[in-house]
């Protein structure tokens, strides 16, 4: 009985030990980073960057599309060219002038916060520990003023060291424990080798007798013995295999990723009205045999929010990312390779539109003032 008490005894130890040697190689990447701790660091980073910084980013470009906008309306007022049809710095080229002067002086105030804490927020989180993601997203959060911080960060100024950093792995001895019962893959792998190779060396070692003439375990011992040598080899295998880097993913195509509403960015903008109708609007403007954009019906439509909201909308479509539509003989047009896709994605996102206004709880007036609209459009080609 204390035979194989001590047995039991020193076998757990040998398997909890070898754990952690297996759990090393296994589950640390190419630059001795645990990948759990670094992926809970990563996600909470990223977070960081899409509550603080990319509303800020979207904001600027939003702020300078409107300057565009409003400068080139006022021109073409003062010129007898615009909606009013008046020649001069009437009314309507006053009204530009002011809506242009006012979101040049939001993007003038904003541009330099962005410039200057752009590169805290765009860290490479590549090649650091988890402890240094942290400590750089503090600095980052600290260098925003805090008028341009979301609620939740005004009242919460400093980030939670448990949303960047695994508190379970500060007691090194518990480690496994935690690990195995949180059902890491890695963890789970690392204890069953373990036990089979470091289990079972010692269960036969002990098997054995010393006197070869009274050695009835000798043919199962020689078995077993092969038996761990081809784990052994095979761990070796896993283990060269974990150490390959990984492939480059490799991106849906064009046609792949139009359609899908997981890869989307979405552009704010400031309708009155609902944005189904704005939507369909814009899809009646379009020639199914030419591929030509009514641009001119666009411009004059009654609701000038609605007008503007398409130049905003035109000139996301054309930006270098996507190149979805173009300028050609002085006529906006969608380019004819992804004609289909397009009118795909905005059918879909006219009816995604509609199912939002159709939401509960919504007063009848609701659409009568103007509020920010979020499209979504394809994230790029």
């Amino acid at each position: 009985m204390r035979k194989w008490t001590a047995v039991s005894v020193f076998a757990s130890l040998s398997i909890y030990t070898s754990f952690f040697t297996y759990y090393d190689t296994l589950a640390t990447n190419s630059q001795g980073k645990s990948s759990h701790d670094v992926d809970k660091a990563v996600v909470a980073h990223q977070r960081l960057v899409s509550d603080v910084y990319t509303p800020l980013e979207e904001k600027l470009i939003t702020l300078q599309s409107q300057v565009t906008f409003y400068e080139n309306a006022k021109i073409k007022e003062m010129e007898g060219n615009g909606l009013s049809g008046e020649k001069g710095f009437g009314a309507k080229a006053r009204s530009f002038a002011e809506e242009a002067q006012k979101a040049d002086y939001e993007a003038s105030e904003l541009k330099p916060i962005v410039d200057s804490i752009g590169t805290l927020f765009k860290q490479d989180t590549s090649k650091i520990v988890s402890e240094k993601i942290l400590e750089n997203d503090r600095k980052a959060l600290a260098a925003v003023p805090k008028k341009y911080l979301p609620k939740k960060y005004q009242n919460k100024p400093d980030l939670e060291r448990a949303d960047y950093v695994d508190e379970e792995t500060t007691v090194k001895l518990l480690e496994p424990f935690h690990k195995v019962k949180r059902g890491e893959p890695p963890a789970i792998a690392s204890l069953m080798i373990a036990t089979m190779v470091d289990g079972m060396v010692i269960m036969l070692g002990t098997a054995i007798e010393p006197r070869r003439r009274n050695a009835p375990f000798e043919v199962p011992a020689q078995f077993f013995s092969s038996v761990i040598l081809g784990i052994k080899n095979a761990c070796a295998t896993v283990i060269k295999a974990f150490d390959k880097s990984a492939h480059a993913y490799i991106g849906l195509r064009a046609d792949e990723t139009i359609g899908l509403r997981g890869g989307v960015d979405l552009v704010t903008l400031r309708l009155k009205g609902r944005g189904s109708d704005f939507l369909e609007e814009f899809y009646h403007a379009i020639d199914p045999k030419t591929g030509i954009i009514d641009f001119i019906r666009l411009q004059e439509n009654a609701n000038t929010t609605f007008a503007i909201g398409y130049r905003m909308l035109l000139d996301e479509l054309r930006n270098p990312r996507l190149q979805l539509v173009k300028i050609e003989a002085d006529q906006w047009c969608i380019v004819m390779d992804y004609y289909s896709p397009l009118m795909s994605w905005l059918r879909e996102e006219m009816l995604h539109q509609g199912e939002q206004e159709e939401e509960p709880g919504i007063p009848e007036n609701f659409y009568a003032t103007s509020r920010n609209v979020k499209i979504r459009i394809p994230q790029g080609r």
